[in-house]
């Protein structure tokens, strides 16, 4: 099992006695990674977890006043009783979380996903559905194109603590 044990160690001052971390995945809005073009200029992706088909069917975008918006680019921690978000923090080079944005009980929140590939990269998109009737579209990386195995197993530990409240549905 590949956990991304530094991040897991960032965060266990902030659980529960007796509280476990289920898995930490981090979550952006764009799919694939940034490219850079013959003059040198990097750009950024410009796929993103709300264009895709499955988003744009059920009418999620911005202007979705029921979409969480603030969690898009969060790190979303789900515990035995709990999912924490956390920003980004703002002073590491490598990604871990940083100030806690929210806390939601984690009873009730149904997750639907589905897997893409992107420009070198390959994305979960992950569509929570929370019980005030707010939801959240982002998506989390699961490995560079080229590469045979997951970066880490915390994209599919995020789908299996969720178990039957977690659903595979079509992108298109």
């Amino acid at each position: 099992m590949r956990l991304n044990d530094r991040v897991r160690r960032r965060l266990t001052d902030q659980l529960a006695p007796g509280e476990t971390i289920e898995a930490a995945v981090g979550l952006a809005n764009q799919i694939g990674a940034s490219s850079a073009s013959s003059d040198g200029s990097v750009r950024a992706s410009t796929s993103s977890a709300l264009g895709t088909p499955y988003a744009r069917a059920l009418g999620i975008d911005l202007t979705d006043p029921r979409h969480r918006s603030d969690l898009m680019s969060s790190w979303c921690t789900i515990t035995d009783r709990r999912l924490l978000f956390h920003e980004p923090h703002p002073w590491n080079i490598r990604p871990t979380p940083g100030k806690l944005i929210t806390e939601l009980p984690r009873g009730g929140v149904t997750l639907h996903y589905f897997d893409v590939g992107g420009l070198g990269l390959s994305n979960r998109v992950i569509h929570l559905d929370f019980p005030d009737g707010t939801r959240l579209v982002s998506a989390t990386m699961l490995k560079a194109t080229l590469r045979k195995r997951n970066y880490t197993d915390e994209p599919d530990l995020f789908v299996e603590a969720f178990g039957d409240h977690a659903h595979l549905v079509d992108d298109g």
